[in-house]
Formats: C-alpha cells, structure tokens, sequence
C-alpha cells in the first residue's frame, strides 16, 4: 500500500489538527446559553359539601291514636364551605309489640310548623331555640344566609355559612285506623336530606330534577340583621311581589356580594 504521507511531520500534524478540531467542538457544544428550572402549578382547590341535620330526642311520653305531638324539633347545618341546595324531608316507621313492621301511613309528619307561640319552642337539645315557619334569614356579621321554600310538597333550603337552623315539625296520628294491634306499638322518626351545590343549575337540575326559580322561597317571615338584636321583615300576607320588594329594600343592599346574592337577585326579579 502506498503512503499518502511519506513525511511524518505532515501525518503528525494532521493528527494533531483532527484532535484539536475535537477538542474545539466539544468546547463548544458546552458553550451555548441555557436557561432552565420550574415552577410549581396553579393549585386548584375544590370546595367541600357537608351538610348535617338531627332530631332532638324530645320525651313524648305515653302516646294514643288521634294524638298530635307538636313543637318536635330538628335541626340543620351546612359544615362545608360551598353554599349549598338541600331538599329536606321527614320519615317514621312504626315498630310492633311482637317486632313487625306496622303501617308507617298512619303517622302523618308536618315539617314547617312554628313553634305554639309563633317563635320559641322547647327543643329537646337542653335549651329553648328558635324555629320558622318558611321563610328567610340573614346574619349580616357572618354572612350567613338561610332561605326556607317549597316546591310540590318538598322543602328547600339554600344554606350558606355555618349557623344552625333549627326547624319544628308536629306528629300526627290516625286514631280512626289504629286497632287494638297498636298497642304498645312504636314510632320512629327520622329526617333525611340530601344536597347539591346551590350556585350550579346543571348540578341541581340532575340531582332534583328542578329549576330553582321555580321554587316559593317568600311565603312567610323575612329576618335580616347583625347579633344581637335582629330586625325583623314580614309580610306573610302580601303578594310575592311586596315581599320581594321589603327584601330588596331591606335585605338585600346589605348583603355581601356573593354567588348567593346573585341567585338571590335573579329569583328577586322574576316576582
């Protein structure tokens, strides 16, 4: 094989060439500018829905048919920190002497029943407590809001905050139907609800299957004000329209802006 390069200073400077060329590019594939790092993502967090509600276990004492049991009392709080719809209902089964299920149809349950006296009712919690007939109410301070309707026989709560609401109910037995085979029989009752997010139309359109402007939210009583000492608002004999106009000159100007305040002025403007 011939030599290309018979001069040994010319094949060692080309060697040397080739690795110095080496050298220089890998020098400068390190000395481009770079820049790099990280960032921690928006953090998105989801809102909590935690409603509770209890009976108070207020001693009747020896019951017959026909009797009615009024000023029960039950009470319900929105624990979570997204304003929520709940749909309200009570229940009762009767127990026989002998275990057997009875005919749960001979209790009537009445839910939005005042106290006797309008007001105060005992509550079977250990102290007296306020319930309201349908209605509304306002806690400035807190921005709680409560609002009491009535849709086909079902009862609605809006509920924002945290504040306990308490309600009273009457039991009502059937004494024309009730036999000798009562006797010693018992009466359960119980409450149940179930909730949704009350500022999302699809969310309560799929869990109840209404619009809720549909809803009678001002038939009665209308309370707004700071603690101690609220102002009361009534007008439970006047059209939808007069009371939607006290809440509008009293309530709600002073209502916080809020996803409830909104809903409250579109159900406003449809009276």
């Amino acid at each position: 094989m011939k030599k290309l390069f018979k001069n040994k200073k010319i094949t060692t400077g080309i060697v040397a060439t080739t690795a110095g060329v080496t050298v220089l590019l890998a020098s400068l594939s390190l000395a481009w500018f770079i820049s790099s790092g990280s960032v921690a993502a928006n953090t998105i967090t989801m809102g909590t829905l935690d409603v509770t509600a209890s009976l108070g276990a207020h001693e009747i004492g020896v019951s017959e048919p026909g009797m009615d049991h009024y000023n029960q009392i039950g009470k319900i709080q929105n624990l979570g920190n997204l304003p929520t719809l709940v749909k309200l209902s009570l229940d009762s089964e009767i127990t026989m002497a002998d275990g057997t299920a009875g005919n749960a149809g001979l209790v009537d349950l009445e839910l939005q029943l005042a106290g006797s006296d309008g007001k105060f009712v005992p509550s079977g919690f250990g102290y007296d407590v306020k319930a309201h007939e349908l209605g509304m109410w306002f806690d400035f301070d807190k921005n709680n809001v409560y609002m009491w309707g009535e849709l086909d026989g079902d009862i609605y709560i809006a509920m924002q905050g945290d504040d306990e609401l308490h309600f009273a109910y009457t039991v009502d037995t059937d004494g024309r139907n009730m036999g000798n085979e009562y006797q010693e029989s018992s009466i359960n009752v119980s409450v149940e609800w179930e909730a949704t997010q009350l500022n999302r139309d699809g969310a309560i359109e799929d869990v109840f299957g209404i619009d809720i402007r549909d809803i009678n939210w001002l038939p009665g009583f209308i309370e707004a004000g700071t603690e101690p000492g609220f102002v009361m608002f009534s007008a439970p004999t006047g059209s939808a329209a007069d009371r939607a106009a006290q809440v509008i000159a009293n309530v709600l100007e002073d209502l916080p802006e809020c996803g409830y305040r909104t809903l409250l002025e579109s159900i406003l403007a449809g009276m």
